[in-house]
């Protein structure tokens, strides 16, 4: 068994404890710029409903790999809180396309203005390495995904 002090000096606990400082960063309610908080799970459908604006409720579960129910019930709670519009599609009436409200989009601004000031950190943290070192962390943490993904839970 590892003691405290020397489990800090694996590559493995400190990924561990950037990765749960981020999962316990996005379960905190964010307004993003509104009068209306948000969990993680809605302001990503946000993100997919505006990156999508052709995909249906259907289309959209294909896409990001849920079912169909579970971005209906988002998109239920999205609509009570004023960020997004269900909109029947011209082209099939049997569709139904969602659309960001005002209130939605400025939630979509300040979340992308969020993402975008993480990837400023980033670029601080990584300014004195070199290419093939930055190289390395990419294909490290590629390869770490995979492994992720993988695991049989």
């Amino acid at each position: 068994m590892l003691t405290n002090g020397e489990n800090k000096d694996r590559v493995s606990y400190a990924l561990m404890t950037v990765a749960w400082k981020l999962f316990e960063l996005n379960k905190k309610l964010q307004n993003f710029g509104t009068d209306t908080e948000l969990f993680e799970s809605e302001i990503h459908m946000i993100m997919y409903i505006k990156d999508n604006p052709d995909l249906h409720v259907s289309g959209l579960a294909n896409k990001i790999g849920v079912t169909k129910g579970a971005v209906s019930q988002t998109v239920t709670k999205l609509v009570k809180k004023g960020m997004v519009l269900k909109v029947r599609d011209d082209n099939n009436l049997s569709r139904t396309l969602l659309r960001l409200t005002p209130k939605g989009k400025i939630a979509y601004r300040e979340h992308e203005k969020l993402h975008y000031k993480f990837d400023i950190e980033v670029e601080k943290l990584l300014s004195e390495a070199t290419k093939d070192q930055k190289s390395f962390l990419l294909t490290f943490l590629a390869d770490l995904e995979i492994y992720i993904d993988n695991i049989d839970r």
